[in-house]
């Protein structure tokens, strides 16, 4: 927990891949600590990429207009202007190895997606947070 804490610390966002299970309650008391909004995305209902835009999309209120693809998810984590102003944002995809395992193209992709949202916030001085959860390396 101290290296993820330290990692918040800095302030500039960051992917972080944790191997354990991230409780709800840390999760909150690391959001509130460092002013992030928390967003979880429930791994366990994502099994393939329509599952993930969709959770997504419910998690971070994405408006009607979301397209439910790849561009669409980039699109709307680097514009985020519906929610509430925040110093920043700690976003949690739990349990995610199960879209890993069955699809490693599609978690590839997204990954990349999360990373680009979070330079994009960096360039903007608003820290971006992805933890995600795996089992494995």
């Amino acid at each position: 927990m101290i290296s993820l804490r330290g990692s918040l610390e800095r302030r500039e966002g960051s992917i972080i891949t944790v191997y354990q299970v991230l409780s709800a309650e840390t999760a909150a008391q690391l959001a509130k600590d460092h002013g992030l909004s928390l967003f979880f995305i429930d791994g366990h209902m994502t099994t393939c990429k329509a599952d993930l835009l969709e959770q997504a999309a419910r998690t971070l209120r994405f408006p009607g207009y979301f397209g439910f693809n790849w561009d669409a998810l980039e699109d709307c984590l680097t514009d985020l202007s519906w929610l509430e102003p925040s110093n920043g944002y700690l976003i949690i995809w739990g349990c995610a190895s199960k879209l890993k395992m069955m699809y490693p193209h599609d978690f590839r992709t997204a990954m990349d997606i999360w990373e680009s949202a979070v330079t994009f916030w960096a360039s903007r001085s608003t820290p971006m947070y992805v933890i995600v959860q795996v089992d494995e390396p």
